[in-house]
C-alpha cells in the first residue's frame, strides 16, 4: 500500500472519529445516536488494527473507541416518542 492510499485510509477514518466526537455530545442521546456511534466505531475498530499505518497519529481513533466503547454502554438518553396506537376498525 503506498503512503498516498494510507493517507486516504487515515482520512476516511477521521470521518468516522468526527462523527463520534460530533454526536456524543447530543443531549438527549437518541437511539438513532447511539446506532451511529457504534456504526461508526466498528469502522474505526476495523481500521484501527490494521497492519498499514506508518507515522499516522492513532491516538484520536484510540480515544473515539474508548467513548465508543465505554463502560457502562452507551445508552440513549431520550424518552423514546410512544407509538400510536391505532383502532382495529373491521
Amino acid at each position: 500500500m503506498t503512503q498516498d492510499e494510507i493517507d486516504k485510509q487515515y482520512t476516511i477514518t477521521m470521518m468516522s472519529v468526527d462523527v463520534i466526537n460530533k454526536t456524543i455530545t447530543n443531549d438527549p442521546l437518541t437511539s438513532d445516536d447511539v446506532e451511529l456511534i457504534m456504526r461508526n466505531a466498528y469502522h474505526v475498530q476495523y481500521m484501527r488494527f490494521l497492519d498499514i499505518w506508518t507515522t499516522e497519529d492513532l491516538s484520536p481513533l484510540d480515544n473515539a473507541l474508548s467513548i465508543a466503547f465505554r463502560d457502562p454502554p452507551l445508552e440513549p438518553t431520550a424518552t423514546p416518542i410512544p407509538t400510536p396506537k391505532i383502532k382495529n376498525v373491521s
